[in-house]
């Protein structure tokens, strides 16, 4: 018995290896564009387990022998599809018929079509109900994959020699089935999570590196507040319009620094009942550079949470002072063209009067 449990642990440890590098192989070949290469080489990814699991095997009854076979052999239809699970059986059953040998070998092989068969139509149930590889629901795959090996045990042995063979290992077999099931199924699963979850990073930090770069290079100034509205990051445009760095207005308001007494108070409320909603807003502005001289900005500040959770505010700040200044200019020219209209009328009425 103990070298028997000797061989299951080394068995399961030498699989254990072999799945971590089918995993990363995986990850690998994930550029692939097309979904037919993409299962072919999935195929061949698990033929190579279930031949890594078949070497050195441990006999154990009428020429039968023990391997981690059955999980690798089981799951290539759930993970890899239909085209995985074909070439996965190919192999499988050629390595056990061919290599390994044995006077049961092409009950062997045959186990390797019915595992296929097997793993087809889980994965057909699985993936049309949406079922999660949990680990119970590993290990009940496990238990169908005994149940689909079965017949298996009475190819090229009469039917008391299946019997005799499942009476002497049949637990064992079992056993192995949910053992192998459980080992692949696990690291498989949570490797490809991984995997997933390190692309979606590496994404996520090339985008915020793509976006943080556009506003540190941006010519309007960018403004980063907290949720109590102090100032935790401004870019250069910013420091270039406000005269203001960022180590002079880091943890202070906006307002306390840029506002002065000819800014329009009721600008100032809306943008603090905003603030104080959590909501953004868009207005424009009469601030005070550094140097005191005055300046018109578009503020539009939208919330965002940022990864912890924090509720942050970006506000994007762009230098309208020349629009402004001429647009002033035309509203006063305007004006005066409306006083005047206003006072012709009652010149012309005048002097018709006098010509009467």
């Amino acid at each position: 018995m103990s070298d028997l449990t000797l061989e299951i642990f080394n068995q399961i440890g030498r699989l254990t290896l072999f799945v971590l590098a089918f995993t990363y192989a995986n990850h690998v070949s994930s550029p692939l564009k097309n979904d037919y290469l993409k299962d072919c080489f999935k195929g061949l990814l698990f033929g190579a387990l279930v031949t890594a699991a078949m070497i050195d095997p441990f006999k154990i009854a009428e020429g039968s022998v023990f391997d981690m076979r059955g999980g690798p052999a089981i799951l290539s239809g759930i993970l890899g599809g239909p085209i995985a699970a074909l070439i996965t059986a190919l192999i499988g059953g050629y390595v056990r018929y061919s290599v390994i040998g044995g006077p049961i070998a092409l009950g062997g092989a045959v186990s390797f079509a019915l595992y296929a068969v097997a793993s087809i139509s889980i994965g057909y149930y699985i993936r049309n109900r949406g079922i999660q590889l949990s680990i119970m629901n590993l290990a009940l795959i496990g238990c169908f994959a005994f149940i689909s090996v079965l017949p298996a045990f009475f190819i090229s042995v009469d039917v008391a020699t299946g019997i005799a063979i499942l009476k002497k290992a049949g637990l064992l077999v079992l056993t192995n089935n949910i053992a192998s099931t459980l080992v692949v199924g696990f690291f498989l699963v949570s490797g490809t999570k991984l995997i997933a979850y390190s692309q979606r990073m590496e994404r996520d930090l090339k985008h915020t590196a793509r976006l943080a770069r556009i506003a540190a290079e941006t010519t309007n100034g960018v403004v980063i507040t907290n949720e109590s509205g102090r100032v935790e990051w401004v870019n250069k445009g910013f420091e270039q319009i406000s005269g203001y760095s960022l180590d002079e207005v880091l943890g202070k308001k906006p307002g306390e620094v840029l506002q002065g007494p000819k800014t329009d108070t009721e600008t100032k409320s809306r943008i603090s009942e905003n603030l104080a909603r959590g909501e953004g807003f868009h207005e424009t502005i009469l601030n005070y550079k550094k140097s005191g001289q005055t300046y018109w900005v578009n503020i539009d500040s939208q919330p965002y949470l940022d990864t912890d959770g924090s509720r942050k505010y970006m506000s994007i700040q762009t230098d309208v002072t020349e629009k402004k200044v001429v647009s002033e200019a035309l509203l006063a020219k305007q004006q005066q063209v409306e006083i005047a209209l206003n006072y012709l009328p009652g010149a012309l009425v005048y002097t018709n009067a006098n010509h009467a």
